[in-house]
This record gives structure tokens, C-alpha cells and sequence, in this order.
């Protein structure tokens, strides 16, 4: 989930998905499941997961120079551990984080 996403996502659909009136609205599960699929909402839901995926690509090719830029800046946040050894814990604590299904760096 992209949080930046998450509010102007939440905006776009109250605009565009208009509630029904309770004596047009169907009482069966199935009709209102089908009503999710609707264009307006698959629009919203490609678009918002494009977003995201742009997001953690982004977020894939800057964060070794981020993180180089931040190692140089201030060191003594590493505390005198090595940029290879900086990477290598965060590359682990992604993959633990993955494989336990907490979003790490989402």
C-alpha cells in the first residue's frame, strides 16, 4: 500500500462511486459483489496499484544510492558498520520481512 496514494485514492472514489438510495439497493450478496466490478472501480483499483508498483520500482532503483548518500553523510548512524554490511542487513530484513508478510519497505 502506497501511503501517499492513500487519501487522494480514498477522495477519488467518494467522487466517483455514488452510494445508492435504500429503496434502489439490492438486498442480494451476489448483485452487490458484481456492483464492485463495475468500470468506474476497476479504473480506481489499476490505477492505484500502477501507482504502487511505480512506487516500489522507484523505491528499488534509489534506495542503494539513498542509503550510500545517507552512509557518507552521517556515519556515525551505521555505527562504523561497513556500506556492504549496511546493505546485506537490509536486503535480510526485507526478505524476513516478505516472507512473514509484514510490509518492510512498503
Amino acid at each position: 500500500v502506497v501511503p501517499v496514494l492513500l487519501i487522494p485514492v480514498s477522495l477519488l472514489t467518494s467522487l466517483f462511486l455514488k452510494p445508492l438510495n435504500a429503496s434502489t439497493r439490492s438486498k442480494s450478496i451476489l448483485s452487490n459483489a458484481l456492483r464492485m466490478l463495475t468500470s468506474k472501480s476497476y479504473v480506481i483499483t489499476v490505477f492505484y496499484h500502477s501507482m504502487g508498483l511505480m512506487f516500489s520500482l522507484s523505491l528499488t532503483f534509489w534506495l542503494p544510492s539513498l542509503t550510500l548518500d545517507s552512509y557518507e553523510a552521517f556515519p556515525d548512524t551505521f555505527t562504523g558498520l561497513s556500506y556492504t554490511a549496511v546493505m546485506s542487513l537490509i536486503a535480510n530484513v526485507g526478505f524476513l520481512g516478505m516472507v512473514v508478510g509484514l510490509p518492510v519497505f512498503a
